[in-house]
């Protein structure tokens, strides 16, 4: 395989133009760790850079063995080869120093600013990082908290949690996502404009008849066929939901929202359901998806706010056991370097 001229010539700024500044984007295997290597070494070798100041993050631990162990094979093939005395003299002494390069995570080079310069960073000298098994912990007991706190105060929330059809375990796994964001302070949650719901009930009680009277016909042998399951589906949990209770309406109302799978092979009489493939597909898209886009925004604003509850009591937690998980690690090592100029030339 050739490489295109063009790619060529990036790769080779990557490695040799040492004044600039890149961002290289590309796909996984082809040739990013291998271009960076290259310019670590002729950043050493060119004595544009000391082996103290070589700094290279990596996500995973996984890629940060491997780039390090490619750096230092490096290192050792180029200062083989015919170069100049100077060149060999850098290349070998960053050999002999290797350990004082900065070759790993993202969080554990956060980890090292902070360490060295805790106090002007703003956190304890000698904290602790938290891993991903005690985290998850200290949401389990901030989530369990939250809950001990609505059902020992009769919380109103909980009556209103029912009203909208929101389950404890489904919150709770929208908490391990809320507090992975702690650096969004605003989550805008305004209210979407009331709708007519009688009129929505309306409309699906009248199909859900029509529902009942067809599914009265369906053979027992439907082949590949689901709309006709789909519609003894939709009629049993009409008859069970209490539709008074908005989280039961707009939960048989989710019912509606897939494709009709209906295929004619499996019904008397084609022309109905074609009729009936039809009127599924279109009640979709004109009443059920748009009823339930609104019920989604409407209980956004809800949610919203109950997380920011929970998040309060895992951050009061996390606080107390004084430790930083890796987002603490990346938020207060930018932090700190965004607003102290000092610490910036420092590093």
């Amino acid at each position: 395989m050739t490489l295109e001229s063009s790619d060529v010539q990036n790769r080779e700024r990557i490695e040799n133009d040492l004044e600039m500044n890149f961002m290289v984007e590309a796909a996984a295997g082809t040739g990013k760790t291998t271009s960076i290597v290259g310019r670590m070494v002729n950043l050493i070798a060119s004595g544009k850079c000391k082996i103290e100041n070589i700094a290279a993050a990596t996500f995973t631990r996984k890629a940060a063995a491997e780039l390090r162990e490619r750096f230092h094979a490096k290192l050792r093939y180029e200062a083989k080869r015919d170069r100049s005395a100077d060149e060999i003299a850098r290349l070998n002494r960053a050999m002999e120093r290797i350990e004082y390069a900065f070759v790993g995570t993202f969080h554990s080079f956060c980890s090292l600013l902070l360490r060295e310069r805790p106090i002007e960073c703003g956190v304890e000298p000698g904290f602790r990082e938290i891993d991903e098994t005690e985290d998850m912990q200290i949401r389990d007991q901030a989530w369990q908290l939250f809950l001990n706190d609505l059902y020992s105060q009769q919380d109103q929330r909980l009556v209103r949690m029912h009203d909208l059809g929101l389950k404890t375990n489904d919150l709770k796994e929208c908490l391990d996502r809320f507090v992975e964001f702690p650096d969004v302070q605003d989550w805008p949650h305004a209210a979407p404009d009331p709708i007519d719901l009688d009129s929505f009930q309306s409309e699906v009680r009248s199909y859900v008849e029509d529902m009942r009277s067809i599914s009265s016909c369906f053979p027992s042998a439907r082949g590949s066929d689901k709309l006709m399951s789909r519609y003894e589906n939709i009629v049993r949990a009409a008859d069970n939901a209490d539709w008074r209770v908005h989280g039961d309406f707009f939960d048989l109302l989710e019912l509606f929202d897939t494709t009709g799978g209906a295929t004619l092979s499996g019904w008397h009489d084609k022309a109905i359901a074609r009729v009936e493939k039809n009127r599924f597909a279109d009640f979709r898209e004109a009443i059920a998806r748009p009823a339930l886009d609104w019920w989604y925004q409407h209980r956004y604003q809800f949610v919203v706010e109950l997380l920011e509850h929970a998040r309060s009591i895992y951050d009061r937690l996390r606080k107390a056991s004084g430790g930083l998980d890796f987002q603490d690690l990346l938020l207060r090592a930018a932090a700190a370097l965004k607003t102290r100029p000092g610490l910036r030339s420092y590093f």
